[in-house]
């Protein structure tokens, strides 16, 4: 996990701190959700924190991350791979702020 820390995950999906059962595969979900924003904003992960010239990912992508993985959660049990499943309709208008579409 680069941008997403394990608590903003937690917080998110409603998971309580103390409650570590799911703990590596909210992880897991951190880092793919963070692999396919980076893929759809068509740059690298690392590119992601020098969007506008800024040094910090912006707000609206750590929430387009934290909406994505609270829905892989939640339907964790209807999927058979979450490197298949699209992501979230209500993220993309907030990654089509950041979206270079003439790659």
């Amino acid at each position: 996990m680069k941008y997403v820390t394990l608590d903003m995950a937690k917080r998110q999906c409603n998971v309580e701190s103390w409650f570590t059962d799911d703990d590596s595969y909210l992880t897991l979900l951190c880092d793919i959700c963070e692999e396919k924003i980076a893929s759809y904003l068509c740059m690298s992960i690392d590119a992601l924190a020098s969007i506008d010239g800024g040094d910090k990912i912006p707000g609206p992508i750590v929430l387009a991350i934290l909406l994505n993985v609270a829905e892989y959660y939640k339907y964790r049990e209807d999927t058979t791979g979450v490197q298949s499943k699209a992501l979230v309709p209500r993220s993309l208008p907030l990654l089509g702020l950041y979206r270079d579409f003439s790659k």
